[in-house]
């Protein structure tokens, strides 16, 4: 082969290498291009999954407030008729009953106060609470005397023995009158 061909064989060669290699960079180009694209598709795909596990945490939050609402007012309910019973049936007059009821509301919320007689997993004891309550409202018949009307009152043990003083005093005083119509 003489050496001009050979010239033209490598000068060829090299125009296909530099086309080749052209079209090589250009794919490189495209790869990088498509990887940029990707990579952009994969950020907002990782933005919208971290909004979606946000949203879920907070339904999720708000689904665990609700359903401990409509516990709470499950156990309110029930607290709420437990002490309709007992009222039902106490001797104490009606216009103490608010007043004994208080002694089981909260302050803040104006409920019933069922937190205090919860068991160890969280579930209101209605029997711890119906026990409570039956003995403030047998603290209370001790205490008052049960009557219908509104008026003072005094401790039964008080009573009896101011009638007791009254009923001797009385006799007392009434005595010379007695004496003189016999």
């Amino acid at each position: 082969m003489d050496p001009t061909e050979k010239i033209k064989e490598l000068e060829s060669k090299m125009t296909t290498l530099e086309a080749s290699l052209t079209l090589k960079e250009q794919e490189i180009e495209n790869l990088k291009a498509e990887i940029l694209k990707l990579k952009g598709e994969m950020q907002a795909l990782t933005t919208e999954n971290d909004r979606i596990i946000a949203e879920k945490k907070e339904t999720d939050k708000e689904l665990t407030i609700t359903k401990a609402n409509a516990q709470e007012e499950k156990d309110q309910a029930a607290a709420e008729k437990i002490v309709s019973d007992i009222m039902a049936s106490a001797t104490v007059s009606e216009t103490f009953h608010d007043k004994i009821r208080g002694q089981f509301v909260d302050r803040k919320t104006g409920k019933l106060n069922t937190g205090g007689y919860k068991d160890a997993q969280g579930i209101f004891d209605t029997v711890a609470f119906e026990t409570a309550f039956k003995a403030e409202v047998v603290d209370w018949e001790g205490k008052i005397v049960a009557s219908s009307g509104p008026g003072p009152s005094k401790p039964k043990d008080e009573l009896e023995a101011d009638a007791s003083l009254y009923s001797s005093e009385n006799e007392s005083l009434l005595a010379p009158y007695k004496k003189e119509n016999k």
